[in-house]
This record gives C-alpha cells, sequence and structure tokens, in this order.
C-alpha cells in the first residue's frame, strides 16, 4: 500500500508541474493566480490521498435455486432507510471480484459522507469483507463484493462509530413488472423490510420484500370459462422466466380479453407459489395459464 501511494503521489506531483507549466504559458496568468491554483490543486490531492470519496456494493442477483443470475431486478442501498443509490442488475464485470463478464451483476457507489476507511464499516458476516480500490490519486471507492444475493433479500452493514446501518436489498420483482413508482425516484425502507414509494398524487405505494405484493393476494382456484370466454384453465410446464417472459411466450397476442396488468396480478392468484419462487416460473413446476 505504501509503495502504491508513493507512485500516485510521484504521478500527481508530474501532473501539478505541468499543469503550473500550462497555466504560466498563458498570458494572462499572474502569480496570484497561479499560488492559488497550486493552493487548490494540492489541497485536492491530500483530501484525495485520505479519503475514498465512495462507497461501493457489489454482487450478483441469484435466482433462489442458485442455478442462474437474474437481469433486469433493482438493487438498492439504504442508509437508515432512506435510498442513497441503486442500480438494475446486467450482464456485466465488476473488476475486484476476479470473475469476469456474468450475467445479474450490479455495482451501487454512493458517497461516502463520515469519510469512513475499510475498518469502520462492520460486514454482515465473517466471509465478506470490505477493501480499498486503489485509483490514480489514492483510493477510488471502499467496496464490498456481496457474491449471490436473492431476490427479496437484506444485508446489513452497520458502522458503529457513527451509529448508522447501510442496507442493501434486491427487489423481488423484475424491473418491467415494477409500478412506476418504484421504477424512479427516492423509496424508503422500514425496519420490518416493507418499501415505500410516494406517488406524484401525494399518495404512498407499499412493497413487502417478504410477499413482493401489495396489497396481498389472497389465493383462488381454477375458473372455467366466463361469459368473455376466458378460463384459467391451460396447464403450463418446463418454462423458466418472469411474468412478462410468460406474458409474451403465452399470452400477448394469443388470449383475447386480458391486459397485461390483470396477467401479472390474476398469476399470482391462480400460481401461488410464484411468490415463495421469487417471482419466477420453475421448469420443473407446473402452472395455470390462461385461454379461450
Amino acid at each position: 500500500m505504501t509503495s502504491l501511494r508513493g507512485k500516485s503521489q510521484r504521478i500527481l506531483q508530474i501532473l501539478f508541474l505541468l499543469s503550473l507549466i500550462v497555466m504560466a504559458a498563458c498570458t494572462d496568468t499572474t502569480e496570484n493566480n497561479l499560488i492559488g491554483a497550486a493552493t487548490r490543486i494540492s489541497s485536492e490531492i491530500d483530501e484525495a490521498l485520505v479519503n475514498a470519496p465512495q462507497l461501493a456494493l457489489a454482487g450478483k442477483v441469484t435466482s433462489p435455486d442458485g442455478n442462474r443470475w437474474l437481469n433486469d431486478y433493482v438493487a438498492i442501498v439504504y442508509k437508515d432507510g432512506e435510498e442513497v443509490g441503486r442500480d438494475v442488475s446486467k450482464l456485466g464485470e465488476f473488476p475486484e471480484s476476479g470473475q469476469g463478464k456474468h450475467d445479474g451483476l450490479f455495482f451501487i457507489q454512493f458517497q461516502n459522507a463520515y469519510d469512513l476507511t475499510a475498518v469502520d464499516l462492520l460486514p454482515p458476516s465473517p466471509d465478506i469483507t470490505f477493501q480499498d480500490a486503489p485509483g490514480v490519486v489514492g483510493v477510488k471507492y471502499i467496496y464490498s463484493w456481496l457474491g449471490d444475493v436473492q431476490p427479496g433479500h437484506r444485508v446489513n452493514v452497520s458502522v458503529p462509530a457513527k451509529r448508522i446501518i447501510y442496507s442493501l436489498v434486491v427487489i423481488p420483482i423484475p424491473l418491467a413488472e415494477l409500478p412506476a413508482e418504484f421504477q424512479e425516484g427516492k423509496t424508503e425502507l422500514t425496519a420490518d423490510n416493507k418499501i415505500i414509494a410516494h406517488a406524484a398524487d401525494g399518495t404512498s405505494l407499499e412493497l413487502d420484500l417478504g410477499t413482493a405484493v401489495a396489497p396481498t393476494v389472497p389465493t383462488a382456484a381454477a375458473q372455467p370459462a366466463g361469459s368473455g370466454g376466458l378460463s384459467w384453465t391451460r396447464t403450463v410446464s418446463g418454462f423458466y422466466g418472469s411474468r412478462w417472459d410468460a406474458w409474451l411466450q403465452y399470452v400477448d397476442g394469443q388470449v383475447i380479453g386480458i391486459t397485461w396488468d390483470e396477467f401479472k396480478d390474476e398469476s399470482l392468484r391462480y400460481n401461488p407459489d410464484l411468490a415463495t419462487d421469487g417471482y419466477v416460473f420453475q421448469p420443473e413446476k407446473e402452472y395455470l395459464f390462461p385461454e379461450n
């Protein structure tokens, strides 16, 4: 670490001298301007060498059975229940993990408002650590690679010295199926694992991480075709994917008399296992779908 910091300082000294040369070449540069610029640059260098400006949490969104890494899930970091950063899982690479490119990656950077160091952060388990990611100037950010995180799970990182807690959650509903209020703006996280989003009209929406259904939708048995000729009597197995994937493959343009919003809600009523499986259809299970 000392060697790395020494190299960074030498690089900075060279850049600093170059900046002075460029400034001196300007015809309207005065001695006072040079002194002021040198003071500001020196101060910024000193601060960057001491404190990491960002904290970061990274990991992979993993299916409940652990067999797949899931894209298009929203991961959010909270400080004492207030949202401070988010990302959507996708194909990507987190260099510090050493795992190359993979699906399900989330990487959330947020402000290190308390000038914390790696030793200030208390990870959720002994096998998870915080480390410095070196940059050209000092530490780029302090990060923790959380590994596999399932939708609906909550990971807490305590900072005893500051009496604060950072929490990471992965919303157990794919991005395409989330209400707009949860896709944009700030949300809040309660102590009993509920995410609160505030609508433009002043109302609040609540999503319970335990069920990911708000309000709770009761189960129901299959119904025969009604006056509209629609019934939830088609059985499907061998399918893996989200409700949006199922809508595109089995319903959209094929079944008359049902909208996406209706299918999204009704599929939970007729297939209660979806909630416990992270809202992902499992190929080994059989499900009820609508048909005409």
